[in-house]
């Protein structure tokens, strides 16, 4: 099952869509629109390095507290 990013993160779906232009518009995600939903994924030319961060697979408590928050939801 798939969350909407809104809900994962316990912030307004506003914040999160601001969130996402942003990292868009540094070219670290791409999109992908279907229908009225937008599809977001890393792009491909971005680093190792920070693919791992935005991935989870570096330690930052804050990164740790949300997936805690998403574990609870599922």
């Amino acid at each position: 099952m798939r969350l909407p990013p809104t809900e994962a993160l316990d912030l307004p779906q506003s914040t999160v869509s601001r969130h996402l232009g942003v990292l868009r518009h540094a070219g670290l995600v791409e999109t992908r629109r279907d229908g009225k939903w937008m599809h977001y994924r890393l792009s491909e030319g971005i680093s190792h390095h920070l693919a791992d961060l935005l991935a989870g697979q570096v330690d930052d408590p804050d990164q740790k507290r949300d997936e805690s928050r998403l574990q609870q939801i599922l």
